[in-house]
């Protein structure tokens, strides 16, 4: 997204690609980056949540540069998410900020977002007074606390690297207890 310093969007461009074969072959720099990526089931795909892939990402922002991207449900697979934070701290992001709402078709789930703005970011300059449908001024604030039983697993994980992607395991292990809990 390129904007006119102003605060008016002039264009968003939307890139549907493998992102981290993009962003290596790309050398564009974004205000924003949204990344909608496929659960980390595979290790293939256990890399678009990788240091690595996050190092990208930073690399690409513009000064002052906002970056989000989905990071499975805290609820769901509290490790998994955790892990995602910590890549994106290790990777060298200034400001990490996970955040969790209600997806109806989801549940609970989890975000991380980032910045390498100095001051991190200033959460009363995030409009609320635009038509939506769950975000409220009320609401806003709320999504970046985490219940003590999932805030408790935060320093329980490794930043997920290329060569030990430790997210695969935290993601298909909360998957293998499900199913096992179903078959009791």
């Amino acid at each position: 997204m390129h904007n006119d310093r102003v605060g008016w969007i002039k264009y968003v461009k939307i890139y549907h690609d493998d992102a981290f074969r993009w962003l290596l072959d790309h050398k564009n720099k974004y205000d924003l980056i949204v990344a909608d990526l496929p659960d980390p089931n595979n290790e293939a795909l256990s890399k678009l949540y990788s240091v690595a892939f996050y190092q990208l990402v930073q690399e690409s922002l513009n000064l002052g540069g906002v970056f989000c991207t989905q990071a499975t449900g805290p609820d769901l697979s509290p490790l998994a998410f955790w892990s995602v934070e910590k890549s994106v701290q290790e990777a060298g992001l200034k400001h990490v900020r996970p955040f969790q709402i209600n997806i109806p078709s989801f549940g609970n789930w989890g975000f991380v977002m980032a910045t390498n703005q100095a001051s991190g970011f200033n959460l009363s300059q995030i409009r609320t007074d635009i038509n939506t449908k769950f975000i409220d001024s009320e609401i806003l604030p709320r999504i970046f606390h985490f219940s003590k039983d999932i805030e408790k697993k935060r320093n329980m994980v490794e930043a997920n690297q290329l060569d030990r992607p430790v997210i695969l395991q935290y993601y298909l292990t909360h998957w293998r207890e499900l199913n096992e809990g179903g078959k009791k």
